[in-house]
């Protein structure tokens, strides 16, 4: 097996800026015929606007086509009884099929070819490489095989000669990473939060059950700088986030550099919209992140809405890579307003930790009927030297808002250690 000499596992990540726009534009045209022609949905969405592909010539047509969303793959799914919503033929040789995780409704399935597989665990290699990742190293993911990405995580693995550990729940998560002692995890935010809990219920301490890991991947939550620093000390190890969805797969991951999460835009073309009216910003706005896939032959997704709030940046990074980052800022659906401020979870998060100095897992509870303001959920840490009331204060006071804090417990909030996609526990809630 060859391998790169440096931290850059695909040669495409350092390539000119120009060659990568010119290899989209190559490609975009097919792309938008195969989704028409494959995905019902597609044919649906462009006939209805009066738009089709013939009608594609260059890349300022990109907006005139539909913008696509998992609720419009959900109600075509229900009006035809097509299991993949529109989205895929499901004709596909040596394919798997896979599945989102539900967590913003009714699962929605994915179609890997052998092809989609292979380029996936490509990307997770490229990651897994940068950071540090060599022949023999103990890679440890906690992950569920039915989501599409995860699939191919013990790919990525072989692929650089390391060695994957299959992943246990719960309790048995802390006995993996103290007896195993791997050096390098794939995990979730609400895993650390169970973990720690685990840990902490077994009489051991989470530094000591950690102390083998070099490196940590973080994904499935905004991370701020202060938070990622934070973690760094607590964790004894070096954090990286990457980002994606169950549905158009891994598309962001951070570099040395630590400043933004590199896109790769070979696989992918990114566009910043406004969330509300969905007019096209220009780079470096905050808005709602769209991607088109370039390189899925078992799905089609041509502009498709993340739900997502981001800014996309395209000046050189120090690390050498050349492509575009995107700095995560929250989700859509999680802008909420209290007392005319606009407040998103992750300032709240980074109050939170600021105070602690450790994870706190918390709720923002708005009224579903706007009867009530909104409250607070926090999961009081036992050992954090403050209480309910300090923690309201001070987030009321940095936020500039009037919020009323309830205590709460972490199992409440995240679940257990092994619970189904504990990192994606609703930070904002409408009851």
């Amino acid at each position: 097996m060859s391998v790169p000499d440096s931290d850059v596992w695909n040669a495409v990540e350092t390539v000119d800026r120009s060659e990568l726009i010119a290899k989209q534009n190559a490609v975009l045209p097919e792309r938008i015929e195969k989704a028409y022609v494959e995905g019902g949905l597609y044919r649906k969405m462009y006939d209805a606007a009066g738009v089709s592909p013939g009608d594609y010539g260059s890349r300022a047509d990109l907006g005139r086509l539909p913008l696509v969303s998992k609720d419009m793959v959900r109600a075509f799914r229900a009006e035809t009884g097509d299991p993949y919503g529109g989205l895929s033929s499901g004709v596909v040789p040596g394919a798997s099929i896979s599945h989102g995780s539900g967590t913003s409704g009714t699962p929605t399935l994915q179609v890997s070819s052998p092809a989609d597989r292979e380029t996936v665990a490509d990307e997770l290699a490229s990651m897994f490489w940068m950071a540090g990742a060599r022949e023999g190293t103990r890679i440890l993911t906690m992950q569920n095989f039915g989501v599409r990405v995860e699939l191919t995580l013990p790919l990525a693995a072989f692929k650089i000669g390391a060695v994957h550990i299959l992943p246990d729940l719960g309790s048995a998560s802390v006995d993996q990473l103290e007896f195993l002692r791997p050096e390098v995890t794939w995990a979730y935010p609400g895993w650390l939060d169970g973990l720690s809990a685990a840990a902490a219920k077994s009489g051991r301490k989470l530094d000591a059950v950690l102390d083998s890991l070099e490196t940590l991947w973080w994904g499935g939550r905004y991370l701020s700088p202060l938070k990622r620093s934070r973690l760094q000390e607590q964790v004894g190890a070096t954090i990286y986030e990457m980002g994606g969805m169950g549905d158009v797969g891994l598309h962001t991951s951070s570099c040395s550099a630590q400043d933004g999460m590199h896109i790769r835009e070979d696989l992918f073309v990114v566009e910043t919209i406004d969330p509300d009216s969905g007019q096209p910003l220009t780079d470096g706005s905050p808005g709602e992140l769209v991607f088109t896939s370039l390189w899925d032959e078992g799905m089609n997704h041509v502009r498709w809405r993340s739900d997502d709030i981001g800014m996309v940046k395209s000046e050189p990074c120090s690390c050498g890579r050349t492509s575009a980052r995107i700095f995560q800022l929250g989700r859509v659906w999680e802008r909420t307003v209290v007392d005319g401020v606009l407040v998103m979870p992750g300032q709240v998060d980074d109050i939170l930790y600021d105070v602690t100095e450790q994870d706190v897992p918390f709720q923002l509870v708005r009224s579903a009927d706007g009867s009530r303001p909104a409250f607070l959920r926090v999961a009081v840490p036992s050992d954090g030297g403050v209480s309910v009331d300090d923690l309201g204060a001070t987030v009321c006071s940095r936020l500039g808002v009037e919020l009323e804090v309830r205590a709460t417990t972490t199992e409440e909030l995240v679940g257990s250690a092994g619970a189904k996609y504990a990192h994606k526990y609703a930070q904002v809630k409408d009851e």
